[in-house]
């Protein structure tokens, strides 16, 4: 925290979003929200990796991920994204 009081306006900013998840999450909103998640399964994506995607919260987290745009330029760019994710975590060897 003692960093976040240096930066100013950055700190409401976080400070919202978090107060916007949590009420999300809390009284069960159904909202969207862009946060870290699963995606294997999602774009044809095969792998273990988390990226932050558009989801419906509520009480029990990420409810749903919200369908994406079928535009195949998009898809093959997360498709990517998730291989160069997923080829660091192997990596890492953990």
């Amino acid at each position: 925290m003692e960093i976040l009081k240096g930066k100013g306006q950055r700190s409401w900013s976080v400070g919202l979003s978090v107060a916007d998840l949590t009420e999300s999450i809390l009284k069960d909103k159904r909202k969207v929200h862009s946060v870290s998640t699963l995606a294997k399964g999602c774009c044809n994506i095969n792998s273990e990796v988390f990226l932050s995607l558009p989801c419906i919260l509520g009480t029990s987290g990420v409810i749903e991920m919200v369908k994406l745009e079928e535009d195949p330029s998009v898809q093959e760019k997360l498709q990517s994204s998730a291989g160069s994710i997923h080829d660091l975590q192997q990596q890492l060897k953990l």
